[in-house]
């Protein structure tokens, strides 16, 4: 229990780094104890069941890929995580026959001792902003559970919906989105009258719940369509509102336009093709040009983006000290687990999840050394030693946002000198622009109209 408890705290403070957003709804809703199944959707490998486990209060098992339990040792720590493992083809050897009795067993026997159980519905984990067809093995080991208690079990299910922005990077989005509860024991008569019909109905209670606190994208073109709509969006309520979205606000801004596509794909082919194409050719356009999007609002002058250039460029050239001391203390252990990440060749699901626990190894080892090469070299003084301590991740932090003004000065100056060599190339974009997001508010006023 020791160990959990120190690995939730380590990697609570991880994800709360890697990601630059990290928005949570209903986890009030999530019972303080089971039994409990906590079934989620699973587009991160690694990251997914780190991340719904910090939301609970208590501990957790897991449903996990058979395929990882290879060796003696790793049977070992994995049951001290309380992880049991469930067999899918590809992880029995060539001609067995895949029997996962023995997970059904386990896991009745973790549920009745009122154990929380975390499970994966889809079976497999894929990048991608899409509900799977789910598995009915939650359902069956639910209703299997309530059964043995003649349901009068208390079991309840769950659903949790996860979405990230973009799953294998670092400083992106991520949203938890919590259900109510589904009550095992109410499927009680349905289960007597015909178990089959009762697990696909549990199932699709299941995957209903999921599916609309997620934002989904059926397909990998509406979900380029959904990032670049809702990067239009961002920017454009930005300048008019001039106060960022709460994370709350976003959330439902990205339901509204996922549901927009979906819908007008659907029924409307020809102005959903139509407005795709206009999108995507004002981006292409904008990644030629090497511009960022914001910079085209109507409040941006000319004028105020060379103020701005030359503000930034100021802050650059006064703090560039504290950037080198930065890179210094920090840029080693930031750089090594995508050294590491890419040597393994492992699949891209696991990026996410390799890049942070490596963080959490080298960024300790690599402080550590830095510390007794402040003791030799420059004080053994405690209360100097422990500033340095302190310094350490503020530098890391404080280069990171160094970087960020770079990037945005570099797009300023890459902006600034197109409107004296291209200055009606731009006022077209501009255009276009606008012309876009008149479009899409008369979409959004279509769509809101075909809902009543």
């Amino acid at each position: 229990m020791l160990v959990y408890r120190i690995l939730k705290f380590l990697f609570r403070i991880a994800v709360s780094v890697f990601y630059r957003e990290v928005y949570v709804q209903g986890r009030s809703l999530l019972p303080a104890q089971g039994p409990l199944i906590v079934a989620v959707n699973h587009p991160n490998t690694f990251m997914d069941p780190i991340v719904v486990a910090l939301q609970l209060r208590q501990r957790s098992g897991f449903l996990a890929n058979g395929g990882i339990f290879t060796n003696a040792l790793l049977k070992w720590v994995f049951a001290r995580l309380h992880l049991i493992p469930v067999y899918r083809p590809q992880d029995v050897k060539e001609g067995e026959k895949v029997d996962n009795t023995a997970t059904f067993q386990k896991s009745h026997g973790y549920l009745l001792q009122g154990g929380t159980l975390m499970i994966f519905p889809e079976g497999s984990s894929v990048h991608e902003m899409k509900l799977r067809k789910l598995k009915t093995g939650t359902a069956r080991i639910a209703l299997e559970t309530a059964a043995q208690k003649d349901f009068r079990s208390g079991l309840r299910i769950s659903p949790v919906a996860l979405t990230y922005s973009d799953p294998l990077f670092f400083g992106t989005r991520l949203s938890v989105v919590v259900s109510e509860p589904i009550a095992v024991d109410a499927y009680g008569d349905a289960y007597s009258a015909d178990p089959m019909a009762a697990v696909q109905a549990l199932t699709e209670h299941i995957r209903s719940s999921i599916q609309k606190n997620m934002v989904a994208a059926e397909s990998k073109e509406h979900e380029l369509l959904l990032k670049r709509i809702r990067k239009l969006y961002r920017d454009y309520l930005r300048d008019t509102s001039r106060k960022p979205l709460s994370k709350e606000d976003e959330f439902v801004m990205l339901q509204q336009i996922a549901a927009g596509i979906q819908y007008y794909e659907a029924e409307k082919p020809a102005d959903y093709n139509r407005i795709q194409q206009r999108v995507n050719d004002y981006f292409n356009c904008l990644e030629q040009l090497e511009l960022k999007e914001g910079l085209l609002a109507a409040g941006f002058t000319r004028y105020r983006k060379l103020l701005m250039f030359a503000g930034n460029l100021l802050l650059l050239v006064l703090f560039f000290p504290l950037c080198l001391l930065g890179l210094c203390t920090n840029y080693v252990p930031y750089k090594l687990p995508s050294i590491v990440e890419k040597s393994l060749g492992t699949d891209p699901e696991y990026r996410a999840g390799i890049l942070m626990i490596c963080g959490l190894i080298f960024f300790p080892l690599y402080y550590t050394l830095m510390c007794w090469l402040f003791i030799k070299f420059v004080s053994s003084h405690l209360l100097l030693l422990l500033l340095f301590i302190v310094a350490l991740p503020v530098l890391g932090f404080f280069t990171l946002f160094y970087w960020r003004i770079v990037d945005s000065s570099a797009a300023l100056f890459r902006y600034v000198s197109l409107s004296f060599n291209q200055q009606q190339l731009l006022h077209e974009l501009s255009a276009n622009r606008r012309e876009i997001l008149q479009e899409l508010e008369r979409a959004a006023a279509g769509l809101s109209a075909s809902s009543k």
